[in-house]
């Protein structure tokens, strides 16, 4: 799979929450998305794909931990991430682009695909690793890693507000049936990575547990698209805010 550089990720160190975020977020009142007073997109496009159907034969939280081992494969100088404007034409075999984008702040993606492809896009999200280099961070006795993993990236997620999404000027409701949360999976991060993420990178296979939120466009029309996207995880100073230029052929 190849990534698309556009964006959105929680990730202010973020290749890994874990090791780069000190915040004692606990006691901090989680955010309730169970409803939101935002309109339904109404373009009637029906370009967001519905959650509960497989894409190309799988489900969001497959793609999601792909999305992870893809930009885990990248290196500092060509990461996504590290970026904060591009520009580039997908031409790839996969019906599904991941998007992704700088850490917090403001980035700007053009991108040009066919409209037989799906946009595979977070809106907020987190990795949690196992091991850490942070030694406090270790499951309680009778907790298992993915278990714990589970609690503690649920833990930054529930705090996660004032998300926005719009579509051609379009509001698009997020409810937490954008939540995607994966079970523990193996990847690799790229040893190159030790450069810029600073923390031990041994390129060694790890254990890693996602969550977050996330949304699916499918084949938008032929033209040209604009897509915001936008969160707040204020605890931990994490403020994604990505500007999307969609050119469809």
């Amino acid at each position: 799979m190849n990534f698309i550089s556009a964006a959105i990720a929680s990730m202010a160190c973020l290749f890994v929450f874990t090791s780069c975020q000190d915040t004692d977020i606990d006691g901090i009142v989680p955010v309730d998305h169970s409803a939101r007073s935002v309109p339904d997109l109404t373009n009637g496009q029906n370009n967001i794909y519905p959650d509960q159907k497989l894409l190309f034969g799988k489900s969001n939280q497959q793609w999601s931990t792909e999305w992870w081992k893809t930009i885990m494969s990248y290196d500092c100088v060509h990461n996504p991430l590290n970026q904060q404007s591009l520009s580039v034409t997908v031409n790839q075999a996969s019906p599904v682009v991941f998007l992704s984008g700088m850490p917090s702040g403001i980035s700007e993606r053009t991108i040009e695909v066919t409209r037989d492809k799906a946009l595979f896009v977070p809106i907020i999200n987190v990795l949690k690793e196992y091991p850490s280099t942070n030694t406090d961070q270790n499951p309680r006795p009778g907790q298992t890693v993915e278990q714990f993993l589970k609690a503690e990236a649920a833990k930054y997620v529930n705090l996660a507000t004032n998300m926005k999404v719009v579509l051609d000027r379009d509001v698009i409701k997020i409810t937490a049936k954008d939540r995607v949360a994966t079970d523990m999976f193996y990847f690799k991060r790229n040893k190159d990575l030790a450069g810029c993420v600073g923390q031990a990178v041994t390129g060694q296979l790890q254990v890693g547990v996602s969550d977050g939120y996330w949304i699916v466009i499918d084949h938008l029309s032929p033209g040209r698209h604009t897509l915001h996207t936008h969160a707040e995880i204020l605890a931990t100073g994490i403020v994604p805010d990505v500007y999307y230029n969609i050119i469809v052929r």
